[in-house]
């Protein structure tokens, strides 16, 4: 049985988490994401971004990568999970699963340093975000607009977790960082 040994992200990480994006998301787009984030300390939230390497297997690939940036819900800063990538090697073995609840854990410390309400969003398949506690997130009045997907589309996979169970869920609508290239309807 393969372990896993799971840290914040680092620069020596870079060329590893380029090629498992690429691998992954053979279009590009999310290790562009990444590394255009990277590069804008608005949008980058350190310290919370994590790799997995296997700690059975003497290999430089990496077994998986998580990414939160920040992003915002109404007027309030918020963080978005994406990007998750699992090597095709390490799939069904939880690598995931445990990326994201660590991921979870350390922007709940983060949320509580901050003491402000802190949401997580994420769109992606309910069925898989649904155990780590995410809920859609129009049943607490978060909505977003995205070209080329339909409101139907966005209410499905457009998902939220409150991080700060002492505050209300946050609500408004989503703006992701310009990196994330979305056309959102509005002059970002």
């Amino acid at each position: 049985m393969t372990s896993y040994t799971v840290r914040p992200e680092s620069l020596a990480d870079v060329p590893a988490i380029d090629a498992l994006l690429q691998r992954v998301f053979p279009t590009g787009y999310q290790a562009q994401l990444v590394t255009d984030l990277w590069g804008n300390p608005a949008s980058w939230e350190p310290g919370i971004s994590l790799v997995a390497h296997s700690a059975t297997e003497v290999s430089p690939e990496l077994a998986g990568y998580v990414l939160l940036s920040r992003c915002w819900v109404g007027s309030w800063p918020a963080l978005a999970l994406a990007t998750l990538a699992v090597h095709p090697n390490h799939r069904g073995r939880g690598v995931g699963t445990t990326l994201v609840h660590q991921a979870l854990e350390l922007a709940g410390k983060l949320a509580q340093e901050t003491n402000a309400p802190t949401s997580v969003i994420v769109l992606g398949d309910p069925a898989y975000y649904c155990r780590f506690g995410f809920r859609p997130a129009a049943h607490s009045g978060v909505r977003a607009y995205i070209d080329g997907m339909t409101p139907a589309e966005l209410a499905q996979n457009l998902q939220a977790l409150n991080l700060t169970p002492d505050y209300p869920p946050l609500a408004g609508e989503v703006t992701w960082p310009a990196e994330y290239r979305l056309d959102q309807g509005d002059d970002l």
